[in-house]
């Protein structure tokens, strides 16, 4: 989806280590983690306008 905008994502891998750590850190303090997914269709017909 970022790509069909344009949007450069290739500095995310950055923020994995360091969130890793987070994740780890709050369930060892008992802190409960919530995921959330977005999913959208292969057209984007049901997605928020991005462009």
């Amino acid at each position: 989806m970022f790509a069909l905008a344009g949007v450069d994502i290739s500095g995310i891998r950055n923020a994995i280590a360091p969130k890793a750590r987070d994740l780890a850190a709050a369930r060892h303090a008992g802190i409960s983690i919530i995921y959330l997914k977005m999913g959208f269709r292969p057209d984007l017909s049901r997605s928020a306008t991005i462009l």
